[in-house]
C-alpha cells in the first residue's frame, strides 16, 4: 500500500478528522507510542479479527498518513452470521461526507501469523462467502481478499486501477473474475495461487495494458503472461509466441495441467513456475531455442521428459 500526504494538510488535522468519523461511526482509534507503528482502527466487536493496511476516500480525496506518516489499519464488520464480508460500508464523520476504502492490503508479517492469518487455518474469513467492495476502491495491495475460501464471485469496481502479489491467493471457491477496464498494474506474483476452482481471468473490453486469451491473462502487447487460472481444465497449453518469458510460480499448483509447448519467443522460465502440476509429464521445447531454467522451475511434477519440437524434413 503506498502512503499518500495530503498537499496543505498537516497530519495532526488528518488525525482529527478520522477521529471524528471513527467515533461516529462505532470504530475505535487508538494512537501509539511513538515508535510503535501504526494508528489503528478497528471494530471494537472484533477484536481478533483480521486487519488491512487501508486508506481511506471521500470520491475527492484520500486521507491516507496519520501522525508521523503511519497507515491506518482497519478491521471489517463482517460478524453478522449471513457470511458476507463487507468493506463498501461507509464510515461517516456526521457531517454529510462519507469514507470509503480506497486502497487495502494484508499486512506481510501478519499474514504467516496464526491469530491474524485470513487463512481458513487461522479460523478468520473461512466463512465469508460473499464481499462486497467500494466504488473508491482503486487499490487491492498484497493478500488483500487472500484465503477467502467459499466465495465463488467477486464483482470488481471500475474504479480499481492496481492488483497486488497475494491479492486472490488461496479463494478456493472463485470460478471466475473479471479484470475491470481500468485497471492498469495486475502483479501476477502468485495473484490467483491456490485458486484451484477458477476456470478462467477475462478483461473487460476497453482496457489498454491487459487481454485475455482461452482464459490466461496476457499483457496488451502479448509479450508477458501475467496470470494463468489454476482450476482451467485443459490438459494441454501452447504458450502463444510472442512471449518473452515464463515467470516464476505462474503455473504452480494447476492439477489438470499435463503438457506445455514453449515458443522460440520464450528465453526464461522462473523458479517454480510449474511447481506441484503433478499431472505435467511432458514440456516441448520449439526448435533452435534457447532457455534459461532459473532454480527449479519443475519441482513436485510428475514430469517425465523435456523435448524438442523438430521440423518437418
Amino acid at each position: 500500500v503506498r502512503r499518500r500526504h495530503l498537499p496543505g494538510v498537516p497530519a495532526s488535522v488528518a488525525a482529527a478528522a478520522l477521529a471524528i468519523a471513527a467515533a461516529v461511526a462505532g470504530f475505535a482509534l487508538s494512537r501509539p507510542a511513538p515508535g510503535e507503528g501504526p494508528w489503528r482502527l478497528s471494530f471494537p466487536e472484533a477484536v481478533s479479527d483480521p486487519f488491512w493496511n487501508a486508506t481511506l476516500s471521500d470520491g475527492n480525496w484520500k486521507l491516507a498518513a496519520y501522525a508521523e506518516g503511519g497507515l491506518v489499519r482497519i478491521k471489517p464488520d463482517y460478524a453478522n452470521g449471513d457470511g458476507l464480508l463487507d468493506l463498501a460500508k461507509p464510515v461517516s464523520d456526521g457531517r454529510g461526507k462519507a469514507w470509503k476504502i480506497a486502497s487495502i492490503g494484508f499486512p506481510p508479517l501478519a499474514r504467516d501469523n496464526p491469530d491474524l492469518s485470513h487463512g481458513t487455518g487461522g479460523r478468520l474469513l473461512g466463512d465469508v462467502k460473499e464481499i462486497r467492495l467500494p466504488e473508491t476502491l482503486v487499490e487491492l495491495g498484497e493478500g488483500a481478499l487472500m484465503n477467502c475460501g467459499r466465495v465463488a464471485e467477486i464483482d470488481l469496481p471500475a474504479s480499481l486501477r492496481r492488483i497486488g502479489p497475494w491479492a486472490f491467493s488461496g479463494c478456493r471457491g472463485l470460478r471466475r473474475i473479471v479484470i475491470p477496464a481500468g485497471v492498469e498494474d495486475v502483479s501476477g506474483d502468485r495473484t490467483f495461487m491456490g485458486c484451484t476452482a477458477l476456470e478462467e481471468i477475462a478483461v473487460e473490453e476497453g482496457n489498454g495494458e491487459y487481454r485475455a486469451v482461452d482464459g490466461v491473462l496476457l499483457s496488451a502487447d502479448g509479450r508477458r503472461l501475467v496470470a494463468y487460472p489454476p482450476g482451467r481444465a485443459a490438459e494441454r497449453y501452447d504458450v502463444p509466441e510472442g512471449v518473452e518469458a515464463v515467470p516464476s510460480h505462474l503455473f504452480a499448483d494447476c492439477p489438470a495441467l499435463a503438457e506445455v509447448s514453449i515458443p522460440p519467443s520464450v528465453s526464461v522460465i522462473g523458479h517454480h513456475a510449474f511447481a506441484g502440476c503433478r499431472a505435467l509429464t511432458n514440456v516441448v521445447f520449439a526448435e533452435g531455442a534457447r532457455v534459461r531454467l532459473e532454480g527449479k522451475p519443475f519441482v513436485n511434477t510428475g514430469l517425465e521428459a523435456l523435448s524438442r519440437k523438430r521440423s518437418p524434413p
